[in-house]
């Protein structure tokens, strides 16, 4: 019953001030969290797998990992 409440206050914009305070901390980590993201992996784009190497760089390994793992995946 009390999560029917919440979202009829969402759904008609009647947020609870717990709501709007929980809604704000969320996109304040969300947006946080992006800019990390962002920051690490233009440094990741720029940054070679070792010193003098032009062919590979940390995010393409990486990136290249994680393929082999999605690939060959056991469920």
């Amino acid at each position: 019953m009390q999560n029917m409440a919440v979202i009829n206050a969402i759904l008609y914009h009647k947020q609870p001030s717990y709501l709007t305070k929980i809604f704000v901390e969320r996109d304040v980590e969300v947006q946080y969290f992006a800019k990390e993201v962002c920051e690490n992996m233009s440094t990741n784009v720029e940054t070679p797998l070792y010193p003098g190497s032009t062919k590979f760089t940390r995010l393409s390994i990486v990136l290249g990992f994680m393929n082999l793992k999605a690939h060959y995946k056991k469920d």
